[in-house]
């Protein structure tokens, strides 16, 4: 199932522990929504704009850290090894991987990052991101 809620409006929504599978939730309006417990993996928001748009429940959100927010990939691997949906996913990955290099992290579109995220392929968002489902 995907969800394309882009510029849509949640306001005062009640989706404590949904399930948010892989949607694009980009320009959505938050403000009062309460999305503790739900499940934001592989979603395309960003965390930003759930905070800043007036959303609550945010510190119980679920597998906040696979959400897709801006991709980029490692410069030193490449973005075939693997993309992250999150700038902070890429840095941990420089910090582990590359400690003694300089950073080196290269945003790129989601439409052409997706599919190498592993959670995108995995639930299907690569294809869908790309138009082909």
């Amino acid at each position: 199932t995907r969800a394309d809620m882009r510029q849509g409006c949640l306001q005062e929504a009640r989706l404590q522990n949904a399930t948010l599978l892989g949607a694009d939730m980009r320009g959505v309006d938050f403000d009062d929504c309460n999305l503790g417990g739900a499940s934001l993996k592989a979603c395309r928001v960003g965390f930003g704009q759930l905070e800043h748009g007036g959303a609550i429940g945010l510190g119980t959100v679920q597998e906040l850290a696979q959400r897709i927010d801006d991709c980029h990939f490692c410069g030193h691997c490449g973005k075939g090894r693997e993309v992250w949906g999150t700038l902070s996913g890429a840095e941990a990955h420089h910090r582990k991987h590359h400690p003694a290099l300089p950073k080196w992290i290269i945003a790129i579109s989601i439409e052409d990052g997706c599919s190498g995220i592993p959670i995108a392929r995995e639930i299907g968002q690569a294809a869908w991101c790309k138009g082909e489902k």
